[in-house]
């Protein structure tokens, strides 16, 4: 529709055809300036909407990789739980076997203890055997050196 280049006939008692011309021409230009403004905010609004759709489309992608991420997650908290029974036990098998070994130790101590207070006390009985029987006087070096050749 082309405002601007309407012609209307003219009558005699009519309108003041100037100024019905730069009334025409004022909405003629307000109607461009109204188009272009849509032309641009369509623009902008197509160009939002690509955009919305880059974001529905990265959260998506988040989404996916939180999800992944929490299962993750969970999966090393599970394993790492197993891992950490399996070292209880292994630990407390390791603690049984190092305390029987420290037990057949200390029972072994305190046998070859009592052997070798048995072999002292022996020793003691042995020695003392030749005490009664020991000259009572102390030789002299000479007399010892005697003594030794003579055997």
């Amino acid at each position: 529709m082309d405002i601007v280049s309407k012609v209307f006939s003219v009558e005699k008692r009519g309108y003041n055809v100037a100024e019905v011309d730069n009334y025409l021409k004022a909405i003629a230009a307000e109607i461009e300036k109204q188009q272009q403004l849509m032309e641009k905010l369509s623009a902008q609004n197509e160009e939002l909407l690509a955009r919305n759709e880059e974001y529905k489309s990265n959260e998506t992608a988040i989404k996916d990789v939180l999800m992944a991420a929490h299962k993750t997650a969970g999966n090393m908290i599970a394993d790492a739980k197993e891992e950490v029974a399996l070292l209880e036990a292994q630990a407390k098998l390791e603690y049984s076997r190092l305390y029987s070994e420290v037990e057949a130790l200390k029972e072994g101590f305190a046998a070859y203890q009592q052997r070798l207070l048995g072999y002292v006390e022996n020793q003691k009985e042995w020695i003392c055997g030749f005490s009664d029987t020991a000259p009572s006087k102390v030789m002299s070096e000479d007399e010892n050196e005697s003594a030794n050749e003579a055997i």
